[in-house]
C-alpha cells in the first residue's frame, strides 16, 4: 500500500466524496452487467490509489493519530475486493466467477467506501 498526502494536505483525499464514490459504483455496476468492463478496471485503479491516499504517511495531531487506526482498517479491507473486482473486469482468474458474486463484492465495497469517506470528513472536520 502506498501511502499518500496527510488528509489536510487535500489532493486525492478530497476527491473521495460521496458523488464520486456513486459514480464509479454506478459505473462499476454496469462493467459488472458487461457493459465496458475496461472502463470498470480503469475505476478500480483509480479507486485503489484514492484509498491509499487516504492513509497519511506522517499522521500529525491528535485527530489524526485518533482516527487513523480506523482509516488503516477501512483501506487495507478494501484492497482485495477491489483486486478482485478488477480481476474480474479484466478477465484473469480470481475469486469471483459470475456477476452476481461480483456484486456481492461490490456491495462489500460500497458499504466500506463508504465508511472510509464518513472517517475522512470526519477527520476533515476535526482538523478545521
Amino acid at each position: 500500500m502506498t501511502n499518500g498526502p496527510s488528509p489536510d494536505e487535500g489532493g486525492a483525499i478530497a476527491r473521495l466524496t460521496p458523488d464520486l464514490v456513486d459514480m464509479a459504483l454506478d459505473r462499476l455496476t454496469l462493467a459488472i452487467a458487461g457493459e465496458s468492463r475496461v472502463d470498470g478496471v480503469t475505476i478500480l485503479r483509480r479507486l485503489r490509489t484514492l484509498v491509499d491516499a487516504c492513509v497519511a504517511e506522517r499522521p500529525t495531531g491528535a485527530a489524526q493519530l485518533g482516527v487513523l487506526p480506523e482509516i488503516l482498517g477501512a483501506a487495507i479491507t478494501l484492497q482485495y475486493p477491489l483486486m478482485e473486482l478488477e480481476r474480474y473486469l479484466d478477465g484473469e482468474r480470481g475469486d469471483i466467477g459470475d456477476p452476481d458474486r461480483a456484486a456481492v463484492y461490490l456491495s462489500f465495497v460500497k458499504h466500506h467506501l463508504w465508511r472510509l469517506e464518513q472517517l475522512i470528513r470526519h477527520l476533515a472536520d476535526a482538523t478545521r
